[in-house]
């Protein structure tokens, strides 16, 4: 088996620069046990397969692994795989549609620029959070829990994520969860979207974003 593999940098015009992914057209999906393994052979933050869809009104059928899991929703490699198609494919249209794990997404060609058309994901209020979530924040209060594909865990006020005394914008916190990015941290004071890319509104200061190890 011969696959062709592309590495392309998103969001950059400048080598070495941007958001890597690996993207892999195929003709036909290869075992996911397999493409697993070649992601992780990879060891990029993503690597996207995609395949010609059969569906009416889908160009392409697309998904994306990371090293250890398979993911629902990528940007960048995204954005990769649409730029594969429109330049390395004899692709005629000035749109792209995706079928993937979240739904339908769209990668449309204004010139030299790609628009992506991305869900978004408004966070429910749950109280179904692992009992371990408060020690291993390190926090004595928490004020609610919101969840869609990552959590956002809401503290009293800015001064308590101050308390937790953190450097690095993001913290591992092992096995259960994958990080924390409190957005008190940041530069800015708030975030447009976190590091997965599943938000289009700021978040207050007092806002910690947790991802998990599961398939999100």
């Amino acid at each position: 088996m011969q696959l062709t593999i592309y590495q392309l940098d998103a969001f950059t015009n400048k080598l070495f620069q941007g958001n890597p992914a690996a993207i892999i057209p195929l003709e036909k999906w290869l075992d996911t046990d397999l493409m697993q393994k070649i992601a992780m052979e990879n060891n990029l933050s993503e690597t996207a397969f995609f395949v010609p869809s059969t569906e009416e009104g889908i160009d392409f059928e697309l998904r994306w692994f990371t090293p250890g899991i398979e993911i629902n929703l990528c940007g960048h490699a995204t954005l990769g795989s649409a730029w594969i198609i429109f330049n390395k494919m004899d692709f005629k249209k000035d749109t792209i549609h995706f079928n993937c794990k979240s739904g339908k997404l769209s990668v449309e060609k204004r010139g030299d620029v790609l628009h992506m058309d991305f869900p978004l994901w408004k966070p429910e209020r749950f109280s179904d959070y692992p009992d371990e979530l408060m020690d291993i924040l390190k926090v004595d209060e928490i004020v609610g829990v919101y969840k869609n594909r990552d959590l956002l865990v809401e503290l009293l006020n800015e001064e308590a994520v101050k308390k937790l005394g953190w450097q690095n914008p993001q913290q591992a916190i092992g096995k259960k969860f994958q990080w924390v990015q409190p957005n008190v941290v940041l530069k800015s004071g708030k975030i447009i979207c976190n590091m997965r890319g599943n938000y289009t509104q700021s978040l207050p200061r007092n806002i910690l974003t947790v991802a998990t190890p599961r398939m999100r």
